[in-house]
Order: structure tokens, then C-alpha cells, then sequence
């Protein structure tokens, strides 16, 4: 069973809805300690998060998913070089319009522009093609997962590419 030492780590916690305030706080840090990132969070904004995930994508990383793992987490979680979870975490897809800003939430309804929908399908489409270009799945595996509404269970998102493996515990 692997371990996860937190010991001369900067430590950078995702607990709640990612935001710019998260990643305003993890860009300013000057540590330069190894990362590790612990999420337990049901997502957020996906703008801030591929941020995020840009940041940590060439600082070798490590995450532990410590609980759920949802939406614009994947993609902070995939940009990770190491991902671990405890035994109760989840992967969890949904479709997008379920969390998308309120400016284009409604992109499905009757009433919208061809101009929502289709900012609708890139941010889909972008989304899916990043996670797909880090895991052995295709973005209509993706897609599919999202309309599902998927959750991954440690053994099957290891399987799938999503973690490296499973820990029972860490310390501090």
C-alpha cells in the first residue's frame, strides 16, 4: 500500500466551491516545497479551476482525493502527477449545464441563442477533451459519463486512468 508523507509539504486544500479566491490564494503562496492537494470539494467554476490546474500541471504534484472529487475538480485532479485516494472517495460527472454561471445556465432552453449554445458546447467540449487527453478515454466516453451522471468508485477510477492507486490513511 502506497504512503503519503504531508511532512516539508505546502499543503494546498480544495474543501469548497473552487473559485478565483482559491486560486488567487494558491498563486500567491512562495513556498517552494512539494505540493501536495487534498480535495474533498463538489466543484465550481471551471475557469478558475483549469487555472488551478495549469498551475499545478509543471510542479509535480500530488493529490489525495479525501471524499468527493466532482466536476471542475477533475481537471486540478488530473493535472496532478501523482493521485491517490482514501477508500470511500468518488469521481463524480455530471452534465454541465448543471453548474454553469448563471449568464448561460439556461443555454438548453427555448429561448436561447445559437451564441449560448454554442459557448455552451465549447466549454463541454473543452472540458471533455482535457480529461480525455489525460486518461485512456475518448471525449465520448466522457460526454457519456456526464450524462449518466458517473461516479467512480476507487478501484474502477484507478482502472480508468483517474488515480494511481488507493491509500487507507496519511499523517501529518
Amino acid at each position: 500500500m502506497e504512503k503519503v508523507s504531508f511532512k516539508e509539504k505546502r499543503i494546498i486544500l480544495i474543501t469548497n466551491e473552487i473559485g478565483y479566491n482559491l486560486l488567487r490564494k494558491i498563486r500567491t503562496s512562495r513556498s517552494k516545497k512539494p505540493i501536495i492537494v487534498v480535495i474533498n470539494s463538489c466543484g465550481g467554476d471551471l475557469g478558475s479551476a483549469y487555472k488551478i490546474a495549469q498551475y499545478l500541471q509543471n510542479r509535480s504534484a500530488t493529490a489525495i482525493v479525501t471524499g468527493v472529487c466532482n466536476s471542475a475538480t477533475i481537471p486540478i485532479l488530473l493535472a496532478c502527477s501523482k493521485r491517490y485516494c482514501l477508500p470511500t472517495a468518488t469521481i463524480f460527472f455530471h452534465s454541465l449545464k448543471m453548474n454553469l454561471n448563471l449568464k448561460i445556465i439556461d443555454f438548453l432552453d427555448k429561448t436561447s441563442t445559437d451564441s449560448q449554445i454554442e459557448r455552451a458546447l465549447e466549454i463541454h467540449n473543452t472540458y471533455v477533451n482535457l480529461i480525455a487527453s489525460q486518461v485512456p478515454l475518448e471525449p465520448e466516453d466522457i460526454t457519456q459519463f456526464m450524462r449518466e451522471e458517473i461516479v467512480l468508485k476507487p478501484s474502477i477510477a484507478i482502472e480508468l486512468g483517474f488515480l494511481d492507486a488507493r491509500i487507507d490513511s496519511f499523517s501529518y
